[in-house]
């Protein structure tokens, strides 16, 4: 990582700045994660909800950026499974 370092950042018409790139604090790094389940005598069904904040937001919005909705679904399917369970992840927003 880079933050609190000096680096060299192009402005316009070939000129360039060094300038230090800002540190988020870790405060500002923040995963949460909430799975709540529903188990019957066949079936368990559940919802969950995951909010990230910071610098994995970042990553993660990158990579997602200019995606179909078929491969937003896979990556988020990949990122969202626990475990080895069997996981069907029908909607997401």
């Amino acid at each position: 990582m880079i933050q609190g370092k000096q680096a060299l950042v192009g402005k316009e018409n070939g000129l360039y700045k060094v300038e230090e790139i800002p540190v988020i604090e870790s405060s500002q790094n923040i995963q949460t994660d909430s799975v709540f389940i529903s188990i019957t005598e066949k079936s368990i069904t559940g919802v969950g909800m995951l909010n990230i904040t910071g610098y994995e937001k970042n990553t993660r919005t990158h990579y997602l950026a200019g995606k179909n909705n078929q491969q937003t679904k896979d990556f988020l399917r990949a990122f969202l499974i626990k475990g080895n369970n069997k996981f069907s992840l029908d909607y997401f927003l």
